[in-house]
């Protein structure tokens, strides 16, 4: 027991670095709020029943244990020493709680040489700033629209729980399609980068005539967003498809409907919904990551069709 005594300085300091080190994954898995005053007055008490049974006999380790500590205090307070969590935790946060939105500009300002800028993330519920790091290249400035990925926003007093997420700029000069998109935030996938990806009209009808002539496949699709501007296509089983077109009025769509879309392999934007309404056992035929070759049952013949097969 003396020994144990001895060595609460030892004891507190590997502690309280544990804590620091996974300060954030703690706040999420015991839903409270361990703050870094927590951490502090954990190793004052133990400082001070240190002295209590060692007031008569101090030797090195106190002194060093302060040191130690200190360094770790200083480092996580100012320098953000949370990789270890990033490196562990970030794919299943990512995973589970990643997003992005559409986001605003408000200002942005050097940190450190670096450039920055503050951004305000837009939800249906609330409207939440962020500071995020920005690339010299990008050139954004005050009242660019860009897309931010983020965790999902909580409540306000949780904030705290997903900063081992990295929020970051995930598109600096989205187009029309993303914006859109993102307003109100969607979970955080690689395909949204596809949307930018849009074909020229030239490209566009070039593929709607002569199919023939391109890689195409026909996959299984469901209706994930219907805008008043456009309808977006997301196939759930791949990781990169990604589908939008502008919304035609006698055209009607419901959200969750499942449909067919043609696409151009060599430039996935340039598609077309080649079966609005497919039969399950046809659906789950296409249901693959790529799809699967184009046949001629779903060859249109013109544009004026608006996704009618021709048998």
């Amino acid at each position: 027991m003396s020994r144990v005594k001895k060595h609460i300085p030892i004891i507190g300091t590997i502690l309280v670095a544990v804590l620091i080190l996974f300060h954030y994954r703690l706040y999420y898995l015991f839903d409270t709020g361990i703050g870094f005053g927590f951490e502090i007055l954990i190793y004052l008490v133990l400082f001070i029943v240190y002295c209590l049974f060692n007031w008569d006999s101090w030797d090195g380790d106190i002194l060093i244990c302060l040191f130690i500590y200190s360094v770790i205090a200083f480092f996580s307070s100012f320098f953000s020493i949370y990789v270890i969590e990033r490196k562990v935790f970030y794919a299943t946060t990512a995973k589970k709680h990643g997003m992005v939105y559409t986001s605003v500009v408000k200002s942005t300002y050097p940190f450190w040489g670096n450039p920055r800028c503050t951004v305000c993330l837009f939800n249906d519920v609330r409207t939440r700033k962020e500071q995020i790091g920005i690339s010299r290249k990008w050139n954004v400035r005050r009242k660019d629209t860009i897309i931010v990925s983020f965790p999902e926003l909580p409540k306000e007093n949780e904030s705290f729980y997903y900063n081992i997420y990295n929020t970051k700029c995930y598109e600096p000069h989205p187009n029309e399609l993303q914006i859109e998109y993102c307003t109100n935030g969607v979970k955080l996938s690689n395909k949204i980068h596809s949307l930018k990806d849009t074909p020229t009209k030239d490209e566009l009808m070039e593929f709607l005539l002569r199919k023939k002539n391109h890689t195409a496949k026909v996959i299984s699709a469901v209706v994930v967003k219907n805008s008043k501007k456009y309808v977006y296509f997301d196939a759930p089983q791949s990781d990169e498809l990604l589908f939008a077109h502008k919304r035609v009025e006698k055209t009607a769509y419901r959200e969750r409907q499942r449909v067919l879309i043609a696409y151009d392999v060599d430039k996935t934007q340039a598609f077309y919904v080649c079966n609005p309404s497919p039969s399950n056992e046809e659906y789950e035929r296409y249901n693959t990551p790529t799809g699967l070759p184009l046949t001629p049952k779903y060859y249109i013949e013109a544009l004026g069709n608006n996704g009618k097969t021709s048998e």
